[in-house]
Order: structure tokens, then C-alpha cells, then sequence
């Protein structure tokens, strides 16, 4: 399930507790130093094993986030849900989304390329809404992910296969874009580039 980084937070609670036991002030306390100040074995491997607990449970339970974006994708073909409002026509998809969610997405036609656009549908990715805009490429299903999110940061497109399928994602004011597909690694790159060239230049 991937490594999951620690938060800040859990690390000041865990040295916090740790200052409490060992006596040491803020300034004071270093990591390196933790087994020489007379810590109870009892006490340090209980909580040892809380830390390690707290990251079995973080790292098991919370998907990442490429896991979740393919498992939306297998998910929206296996319970025939694949369009929540079925058009070829970009003008009936995005007024579709208004009211549904705090945003308004981009929908581009593709179809000159080779990418005809099916509809589109809500979906929920990172424990918020986010529209779905699915493509077909022969006899390929593309869904391509759009979401709103906090960060302005810029992230330029990744690739990754997983579970079977390629994965495209990047991030670009306030938006988060991501592809998913069993449609070959070579023919998704090419979407990509059309979609990042043409949101753009809008």
C-alpha cells in the first residue's frame, strides 16, 4: 500500500511525550538521545509499539491516491455506471455538473483526434466530490478525472501502471488532473498532451 509519510503533528505529540518522560525541555530533546536518558524499557516499547500501530493503521486503511483513481475507474465499468449524463455533444456535458458541484469542468472535444467523448458522471476521489468526463479511444474506455484542491502548486504530468492500467495525472492551478485506462501508455500520453495543451489556451 506505499509508505506514508509522517505528519507533523503525530511526531511533536509523540516528542512532547517523550520530553515529559525524559524531563529534557524543547530545546533540549534530540531523537539521537533517546536511549540515553534512562527511558523504561517497559514504557519506551509501549510507545514504540503505538507509533508503529499508528502508521499500520494510516498506511492500511487510507488508499493512495493512484490506488483509489484506478479503482474508480474498474468500479464505474463493473456496475454499468459509466455516464451519469450520456452525450457526445460538450455543450449538454458541462451545464450537466451545475449545481452538483462547486465547479464548473472543462470539457473538451476530442473527437477530431480520435477521443470521442461518451458523457459524464459525479464521482468521489480524496473524500471529496470530483466529475468524471469519460472518452472512448476503438475500443478503449478512458475516465478522465478533474477535482478542485487547496494547493496552487504546479505538478507536471506522471505516469504510472498499476493493476493493469496506465495512469496520467497532473496538477495545475487549483486543479488536479487525472487519466486512467487500459488504452496503452503511448496513445494516453497523446490525450494528455491535447487536453494540458487545450485547457491551456482556454
Amino acid at each position: 500500500s506505499g509508505t506514508v509519510a509522517a505528519p507533523i503533528s503525530l511526531r511533536r505529540n509523540i516528542e512532547s511525550g517523550l520530553r515529559e518522560m525524559t524531563g529534557e525541555g524543547a530545546d533540549a530533546f534530540n531523537w539521537r538521545h533517546l536511549l540515553g536518558v534512562g527511558v523504561g524499557s517497559a514504557a519506551l516499547s509501549s510507545l514504540l509499539m503505538w507509533f508503529l500501530m499508528t502508521f499500520t493503521v494510516l498506511s492500511s486503511s487510507q488508499p493512495q491516491p493512484t490506488e483509489e483513481l484506478v479503482a474508480a475507474h474498474v468500479r464505474s465499468m463493473m456496475v454499468s455506471h459509466l455516464t451519469d449524463v450520456a452525450s457526445s455533444d460538450k455543450h449538454a456535458v458541462k451545464p450537466w455538473f451545475n449545481g452538483k458541484l462547486d465547479f464548473s469542468p472543462s470539457v473538451l472535444d476530442l473527437q477530431e483526434h480520435g477521443y470521442q467523448l461518451l458523457g459524464g458522471r459525479l464521482d468521489y476521489l480524496q473524500k471529496q466530490p470530483a466529475a468524471a468526463l469519460v472518452y472512448k479511444h476503438r475500443a478503449h474506455i478512458i475516465n478522465v478525472f478533474i477535482r478542485r484542491v487547496d494547493s496552487a502548486a504546479t505538478m507536471p504530468a506522471g505516469y504510472t501502471h498499476q493493476q493493469g492500467y496506465n495512469l496520467i495525472r497532473w496538477r495545475k492551478d487549483g486543479w488536479d488532473y487525472a487519466l486512467v485506462s487500459d488504452l496503452n501508455e503511448k496513445e494516453l500520453r497523446q490525450m494528455a498532451g491535447l487536453l494540458e495543451s487545450q485547457l491551456a489556451s482556454k
